[in-house]
């Protein structure tokens, strides 16, 4: 019977361990406010981690909104250790995470924390079949400001057969003069 209870309550609320359950409400908290940019160390001190592993378990859990989780993925940005670095090269790597979002959002820290140490990873991603994922990709090359970026998004442009990706990346060229 407390099998079944155990099997019921996992369905009903997700496995304790990496769900919402697990995060601490209060960097839960803070992650839904739409008007707060937090710090890290406001994330640190509402349960993040040092190196912001608690925030990786949340974007990767399914029990949390899309909402959090992407802010979740964001706020890697603000922990430059090389542990988040890793976790957000597997964030954006698992291509079965269910929201696009947080694979977005996990492009955009690393290109921020990686610079132009991003562009084989961002290159790559140029090819991604999601094309939200290819306009991420562009954005983090136009932000690592570098040439070989540049050189880049030109070549994309030739193959890149998604009109609304064509366009950002013809104005991101021509911004990036």
């Amino acid at each position: 019977m407390k099998k079944l209870g155990a099997i019921l309550f996992t369905l009903a609320f997700g496995s304790v361990s990496g769900s919402a359950l697990a995060a601490p409400p209060r960097l839960v908290e803070v992650l839904s406010m739409i008007d707060v940019v937090p710090t890290r160390a406001q994330l640190t001190a509402a349960g993040a981690g040092e190196n912001g592993e608690v925030l990786v378990e949340i974007a990767r859990d399914i029990a949390a909104t899309s909402y959090v989780r992407s802010r979740a993925a964001s706020a890697l940005s603000l922990y430059d250790e090389p542990a988040t670095r890793a976790s957000l090269v597997s964030l954006i790597e698992d291509t079965k995470l269910n929201d696009r979002e947080v694979r977005i959002q996990a492009i955009a820290a690393y290109s921020v924390l990686e610079g132009r140490a991003a562009l084989p990873k961002l290159a790559l991603l140029l090819n991604d079949t999601e094309p939200q994922i290819r306009a991420a990709a562009v954005r983090g090359l136009v932000r690592t400001k570098s040439e070989e970026a540049r050189a880049l998004l030109q070549k994309r442009l030739q193959e890149e057969n998604v009109p609304a990706i064509r366009s950002l990346i013809t104005r991101k060229l021509a911004s990036h003069n």
